[in-house]
């Protein structure tokens, strides 16, 4: 069963068109494309980010176990900041790329929504004796990007 975007379903948003990416179903415009563009080039536009999932990493060894299956320095990060990574095999080839975000309680790995299965099954198989938890949170989170002039400020 396809993952379907919380725009979707919401009584408050009809899309006049939806868009498959992956397994998740997306809103693809909602109303005329010539002025969603205009709005992306010339202010701000809005959209889904539903094709990405979440892992969820808890336990006190989190930072030090995954600073050694990525390819980008976890473990000098700050709270609250985040950076962009690949998961490798143990022959440098990638499985899969994610952005990292440290909270102070845990590690959010944002992962495409498609290939959670994939690297929960990669990541699982170095977890030995760690104090190590993850859980796919995808379902309980909707991610929005904005773009344009106007996204920043």
């Amino acid at each position: 069963m396809p993952n379907v975007s919380a725009f979707i379903t919401s009584p408050r948003y009809r899309p006049v068109e939806e868009l498959v990416v992956g397994d998740t179903v997306l809103p693809g415009r909602f109303g005329d494309v010539g002025q969603e563009y205009r709005a992306a080039r010339e202010g701000v536009a809005l959209f889904d980010r539903g094709d990405r999932g979440l892992l969820v990493l808890t336990g006190a060894d989190r930072t030090s176990w995954l600073q050694n299956l990525v390819t980008n320095d976890v473990a000098g990060l700050g709270e609250n900041a985040g950076t962009y990574a690949f998961a490798t095999d143990v022959k440098g080839r990638v499985v899969f790329d994610l952005n990292v975000l440290a909270l102070r309680d845990a590690l959010w790995l944002d992962i495409d929504r498609a290939l959670i299965p994939r690297a929960l099954a990669h990541l699982e198989r170095f977890l030995i004796s760690e104090d190590v938890r993850m859980r796919d949170a995808s379902a309980e989170f909707s991610r929005l990007g904005w773009s344009g002039p106007g996204a920043s400020g």
